[in-house]
């Protein structure tokens, strides 16, 4: 039935031009995966008697390559991963737009074109060669290579001086994680010293700093005025010298340190004129007076404070929303652009 197809009127050129078939130079055949092998012997038997002639091509990389790009297929894996997908390639080429392929109906059109170079030019496509395929699996290793860093070279002592350096590896991703890491732990080393000298800087360094940040966060500054504001009078910092200016406008300037803990100076001010506004700080000042004019004055700084605090919240949080929108119109612009030039491949590749 193959014979008959390929040699009947309709599978000739309209020229009268004699059918030429070309086979794989493999000859060998195979059971594999329970299929049986296919009866290639038995099809050039019969078209030689047929008078079809024949042609012989060295198939090599023929099922490793795709006959659109010639770039390397790979196997398609089942859903779970664990078995791959019997007589199914997968090219993963920008060109082919991750396309699939039987493995034998693009071996089988690798054949037709190294068959018609051949034929037409007297030399195998140079993609198809050996040579080629070597030179590239050698640059590509040395490519890897280059970008993949030795972490540690390991002398054995078994044979003294005749002792093989040992070269570990990390692969691109591991290396990432591991200059990642390198970055984050950069801050908290300093000095030399041996391996186990620079860890434990390493580690007293980033205990200190953790147990500083928590005790920031907390103890904030709103709570560092509260417990001002409701701590009992006895427990209050001391009242100013007596030889100090004792004027109506005599304050203490009060701020908390980084750890949390507020240090109180007290200080012999002018007065403030009433025309002058008085700038919004972290600081809190407080009067001489009564224990409830002080605790109204703080009160009302604390409040100041929030409402200021909120404001420069609301207005960095516009900001922030901001640059949101334009790297999403950004994004969504490049992704369009990107669609239209795959839609555009794709319709000059069906032209063709």
């Amino acid at each position: 039935d193959i014979c008959d197809r390929i040699t009947s009127p309709g599978a000739a050129v309209e020229d009268d031009r004699p059918v030429v078939v070309a086979f794989g130079a493999a000859m060998f055949s195979s059971c594999s995966r329970g299929h049986c092998p296919g009866p290639v012997k038995g099809v050039r038997r019969a078209l030689r008697e047929r008078g079809v002639e024949m042609y012989d091509v060295n198939e090599d990389y023929t099922s490793q390559l795709c006959n659109c790009c010639h770039g390397k297929v790979v196997p398609m894996y089942s859903q779970g991963g664990g078995m791959a997908i019997h007589g199914v390639r997968r090219c993963l080429s920008a060109t082919c737009m991750r396309k699939t392929l039987n493995r034998d109906v693009n071996a089988a059109l690798n054949i037709l074109y190294i068959f018609t170079v051949e034929t037409l030019q007297g030399d195998r496509p140079r993609v198809f060669t050996r040579k080629y395929q070597t030179e590239l699996a050698r640059a590509a290793v040395a490519f890897s290579t280059a970008r993949l860093r030795a972490v540690d070279n390991k002398i054995t002592t078994a044979d003294g001086a005749k002792a093989k350096k040992l070269r570990f590896f990390f692969s691109t991703a591991a290396d990432l994680a591991l200059l990642k890491e390198v970055a984050n732990l950069r801050p908290y080393a300093a000095g030399g010293g041996n391996k186990g000298q620079l860890f434990e800087t390493v580690a007293t360094n980033m205990s200190e700093c953790f147990n500083a940040a928590l005790t920031d966060r907390l103890l904030s500054y709103g709570e560092v005025l509260r417990n001002q504001v409701t701590k009992r009078r006895c427990h209050r910092p001391a009242a100013p010298p007596a030889n100090a200016a004792a004027t109506p406008a005599d304050t203490t300037t009060e701020k908390a340190a980084p750890t949390g803990k507020a240090e109180s100076t007290p200080a012999a001010v002018t007065p403030t004129p009433t025309d002058t506004p008085v700038p919004q700080t972290r600081q809190l000042v407080r009067t001489s007076g009564k224990s409830s004019g002080n605790q109204n004055v703080t009160i009302a700084s604390y409040f100041e404070f929030q409402m200021q605090y909120r404001e420069e919240e609301k207005v960095q949080q516009a900001r922030m929303l901001q640059i949101k929108r334009a790297k999403i119109k950004r994004a969504t612009s490049r992704w369009t652009k990107e669609l239209e030039f795959k839609k555009a491949n794709a319709a000059a590749e069906e032209t063709k």
